[in-house]
C-alpha cells in the first residue's frame, strides 16, 4: 500500500479556512465550478470507474460527480479533518470512502480517475503528488486538475496574499508550466484548457477576488484552467 507523500508531511487541519463561514461559502460557491469540470470530462460511461478526489474536503466534488455521471466507487482523501467528518456523514449511503492524507493507503494503480479543484497549487511538493498520481493510477488512467492559481493569473499576487491571510494551509508560487513539467517528469502527458465558463458566472460586491465584474468574467474564460494529465500506459517507477 502507498501513502499520500505530497500533502501528508503537514500538519493535519480542522478546516481550510481560519473562518468556518469562508469554509462554508466556498461549498456554496463551488457548485456551478463542479459542473463545467464535470462537462469538461469526456469519459461517456464512468459505469465501473474507481475516482479519487484528492483534497475532497466536505466532498462535494465526489457527490457530484457520482451524480452527474455515475461511477462504481470513490475515495476522497484531505488534511482538513472536520471536513473528513462532514463528508462521511454527509455521503454515508455512497460508495465512497473518505480519510486524512496521514491515514490514506491505496494499491497500486487502483484507480481510473482522479480530480482535484483548486488543490494543486497548495502543495510544496508538487513532483512527489505527480508521483503519487502515477502509482495510483491505472496505466492510461486520467487526473483532472483544476486550478486557476498560478502565476500567470494576473489577479495571482493580489490573490497569494489573501489566501495567504485568510487560509490555513500557504499557496505557492506556480505557473502552468510548472504544473506541466512536475507531471511529464513523472510519465505523464499533459493538455490543458480554459474553463471557459458557459453558465452564469457568479459575482458579488462583496467579492475579495474580483474587483468587479468584467474580472470575474475574464478569469473564468482565461485564467482559470483543467489539467488533463494521463498517465503512461505502460509500467511506471514507483518508487520516490
Amino acid at each position: 500500500m502507498q501513502t499520500a507523500a505530497a500533502l501528508s508531511n503537514q500538519n493535519e487541519i480542522d478546516i481550510w479556512y481560519k473562518q468556518a463561514k469562508d469554509d462554508q461559502g466556498m461549498i456554496d460557491d463551488h457548485l456551478v465550478l463542479w459542473d463545467r469540470m464535470i462537462d469538461l470530462m469526456r469519459e461517456p460511461d464512468m459505469g465501473q470507474t474507481r475516482v479519487l478526489d484528492y483534497g475532497c474536503n466536505n466532498g462535494g466534488l465526489l457527490g457530484r460527480l457520482h451524480t452527474r455521471k455515475p461511477f462504481h466507487s470513490g475515495a476522497g482523501v484531505d488534511i482538513a479533518t472536520k471536513g473528513i467528518e462532514n463528508a462521511k456523514r454527509r455521503f454515508h449511503d455512497k460508495p465512497f470512502d473518505f480519510t486524512t492524507l496521514k491515514q490514506a493507503s491505496f494499491g497500486l494503480h487502483e484507480f481510473d480517475i482522479a480530480v482535484s479543484h483548486e488543490v494543486i497549487y497548495l502543495l510544496p511538493d508538487l513532483e512527489g503528488h505527480a508521483r503519487d498520481m502515477g502509482r495510483w493510477l491505472k496505466p492510461g488512467g486520467r487526473y483532472y486538475a483544476a486550478t486557476g492559481c498560478h502565476t500567470a493569473n494576473p489577479r495571482w499576487p493580489e490573490w497569494r496574499d489573501y489566501i495567504a491571510e485568510s487560509a490555513n494551509v500557504a499557496p505557492q508560487d506556480y505557473s502552468p508550466e510548472d504544473y506541466v513539467k512536475a507531471f511529464e517528469a513523472a510519465g505523464f502527458t499533459a493538455a490543458v484548457q480554459p474553463y471557459q465558463l458557459d453558465n452564469f458566472t457568479p459575482w458579488s460586491s462583496t467579492d475579495p477576488l474580483f474587483k468587479n465584474v468584467m474580472d470575474a468574467l475574464d478569469f473564468y474564460q482565461n485564467h482559470k484552467l483543467l489539467f488533463r494529465f494521463t498517465a503512461p500506459a505502460g509500467p511506471t517507477n514507483t518508487q520516490g
